[in-house]
Order: structure tokens, then sequence, then C-alpha cells
């Protein structure tokens, strides 16, 4: 098989990974994406018992229900899709599939970073939106309703807020492609694994810089309150470093990740 990039091959992927959604996650997709209506029917009865309705902020909606959820159902993606991607006996359909490595690569960014995530938001709004109109329950408003959301201001220079911007979107990529490259090394209860090992790592890793930022902030606190107190600090400034600087960084990180779990399907022994 020609190893290069073939549009119609990547197509017929693209179609055959479409074919095969609801049988391999639609059924996880679905429970996730009805989250957000098992929780407005708890607070109806619950407010229908206790005569007492509170309402669900349009805010706290927006945060959870569009963002968080789509993220989880991104980071399942490919546990449940592409579960056998790295199996010895079972991943052999999926080594043998009529397209090249790259393709099928390709196809699994395109479901597990944008279509799974997608559909989830798109039910989830729809679902909001018609809870919203009914004359009853806690979605007394909108999710479009804006008085409760936090803005950055109008006096916030662009390049911070481009920054801002992007690096939520990096660091949403970075998320789902660290669950990408997991589900190529892990071979069960891979999302759970990943949550473990992401847990451990950041326990060692605060239990080595506590005490280094600690011993470093007592050697050289004179030294920083000095600079602090001798220098005008440009806050804008400073703020544009930190974001651009977080940016640069979850660049370099996605970037890897996308590299290292292209390489392992690449080198994937059957």
């Amino acid at each position: 098989m020609n190893p290069k990039f073939s549009w119609n091959r990547f197509c017929k992927v693209v179609a055959k990974d479409g074919r095969s959604l609801w049988s391999n996650y639609g059924l996880t997709m679905l429970i996730i994406s009805m989250l957000p209506f098992a929780f407005w029917l708890f607070k109806f009865v619950l407010s229908v018992m206790t005569h007492n309705i509170s309402e669900t902020d349009p805010d706290l909606r927006r945060s959870f229900y569009f963002f968080a959820l789509p993220l989880l159902v991104a980071i399942m993606a490919p546990s449940r899709m592409y579960r056998t991607c790295n199996l010895p006996k079972e991943g052999i359909y999926f080594a043998m599939l009529p397209a090249s490595k790259l393709e099928k690569y390709l196809s699994m960014m395109l479901y597990c970073v944008i279509v799974c995530p997608l559909l989830s938001f798109l039910a989830i709004l729809l679902m909001d939106t018609l809870l919203s109109v009914l004359p009853f329950g806690s979605y007394m408003q909108g999710w479009w309703v804006d008085n409760a959301t936090v803005s950055m201001g109008d006096d916030v220079p662009g390049y911070i807020v481009w920054g801002v911007g992007i690096l939520i979107f990096l660091w949403y990529f970075k998320n789902v492609m660290l669950f990408m490259f997991t589900s190529t090394i892990f071979k069960r209860h891979k999302v759970i694994k990943t949550v473990l090992w992401l847990m451990a790592i950041s326990f060692v890793l605060s239990l080595i810089m506590m005490p280094l930022l600690v011993v470093i902030g007592n050697s050289y606190s004179e030294s920083i309150e000095a600079f602090f107190g001798n220098y005008r600090i440009d806050y804008e400034l400073l703020g544009g470093y930190v974001s651009w600087s977080a940016v640069a960084e979850h660049l370099v990180v996605s970037a890897v990740l996308v590299w290292w779990t292209g390489h392992r399907l690449k080198k994937m022994r059957y």
C-alpha cells in the first residue's frame, strides 16, 4: 500500500469510523450528554418535595455543561472508539484497515478532538435550550444570559486576550492528546489508569518542588523583595509574558504528544 496520504482513502477511514461510532461509543456519549437533564430532573423533584425552587446559574451551566462534559467525552473517546489499537490480537483489524497509518491516525484525531466532543456539545446545547424555555424547573434563565459572566474587561490588551484564548484551546488539545497517547500504552482501563498516573506524578512533583521552592524563597527572599521594591512592574506586560510563555509550553508538549502517539502507532507490533 502506498504510505503517502490519499484523500480518498482518508475519507473512507473517516466514514468507517463514523459508522462504528454508535456501536463503540454512542451509548456512553449519550449518557454523558444526558447528565445535565439528570441534574435538572433531580433539582425539579427536590423542589417539588421541599416547595423551594433554586435556580441553576447560567454561568455554571456554560462552564460545566458546555466545556467540562465535552472535554470528558473527548478524553474518553480514544479508549472507547480505538480500544483495540494497541492490543496484540484484537488490534489486527485496526492494523489491516486499507489505509496508511497516517490516514488512520488523522481520523483518530478528528473524532477524538473534534467530532465526539462537538456532538456532545450540540446535544447538551439543545437540551439546555429546551429546558430553559419550560415554565418550570431550575433553568429560569437561558444559557445565553450574560449578567453573571466574568469579563476580562475592555482595558485588557488584545495580546493578553488572544494569549488566554489560544492557551485554553491548547490546554484542551494537550489533554485530549495525552489520553490518546496513553491509549496506545495501557491495554485495559485506559482512562482510569491515566488519571491515577497523573495523580501519582503530580504528588511526586509536589514533594520535590515544594521543599525546593521553600529553600529558594528563604535563600533569596531579600533579593526578591529588593527587586520588587526598586523596580516598577508593568503587570500588563508581565501578564503577556506569562500567558504567551504558557502558550509556548503547551504548544511544545502538544507537539511532542502528537509525534509520540503517531510514532507509537506506526511502530506498533501485533
